[in-house]
């Protein structure tokens, strides 16, 4: 029950905002769906924040939960994955872990003004974390972007993709899959909503529903807020974030 309440809150924020973003600046934050855009050659966007996660009376927080995306090229970015550190609580214990990083490239595979732009992600985990949360091995995969704008106020994007999954002993084959829809109304406010899922094989998918507002200052920054519930026994009961990205 508290569940389903949670995820009736999470719609009715999605429904009374009344306002979208429409700007210069195009993250792949907050939502968990990547834009099929790159950055500008010569430019680095840096995209952090803050994430509070609830699974199952496992309570988390992960910070600065970064990605720093650099352009190379019209078409490519050079991306690092900074996640930092997740203080959990379980009960009365309390740790603090350092993750491991994340090396990508996202490369644009049609002209970023094309009716329905593509992008493709290659992404490869760097172990370097505490051996609590680091298996020891890489993880790497591939992501395909897309988007669709059904008019200057509206668009929606689309991620598919599968990871290989080193677990300390064997792989497993991870499936994603996201759709976000977004309302463009003016230059500064706006909000999304999405439903996203994780399918590691051969265990129970991991489907997620969250919205989120963001609000840009200026053209080139951002600062956004968001929240999420799980839509069955395995997914997080609870994810709230907040979190600002910049271009310069």
């Amino acid at each position: 029950m508290a569940k389903k309440m949670s995820l009736i809150l999470v719609l009715l924020f999605s429904l009374t905002i009344h306002v979208l973003v429409a700007q210069e600046l195009i993250t792949d934050r907050p939502d968990y769906t990547e834009s099929a855009i790159t950055v500008p050659a010569r430019s680095v966007q840096i995209e952090t924040g803050l994430e509070y996660v609830n699974e199952n009376n496992y309570v988390s927080t992960t910070f600065p939960n970064s990605l720093f995306r650099i352009g190379l090229h019209r078409s490519l970015e050079l991306r690092i994955g900074f996640t930092g550190w997740t203080w959990t609580k379980l009960s009365d214990e309390r740790d603090l872990y350092f993750n491991d990083l994340v090396v990508e490239s996202k490369i644009q595979l049609t002209d970023k003004k094309a009716d329905i732009p593509l992008a493709i992600i290659l992404a490869a985990t760097i172990p370097v974390g505490d051996d609590a949360v680091s298996t020891g091995g890489s993880d790497y995969g591939i992501k395909l972007a897309g988007s669709y704008d059904f008019s200057e106020n509206a668009g929606i994007g689309m991620n598919t993709g599968a990871y290989s999954i080193f677990n300390g002993i064997d792989r497993q084959l991870m499936v994603i899959a996201s759709v976000s829809y977004d309302i463009s109304l003016n230059e500064n406010f706006g909000f999304f909503f999405e439903t996203f899922a994780e399918m590691l094989q051969n265990e129970t998918w991991s489907p997620v529903f969250d919205s989120g507002l963001t609000f840009s200052p200026t053209p080139l920054s951002q600062l956004d807020l968001y929240a999420g519930v799980g839509l069955n026994r395995v997914a997080p009961d609870l994810i709230i974030g907040t979190g600002y990205s910049i271009r310069f």
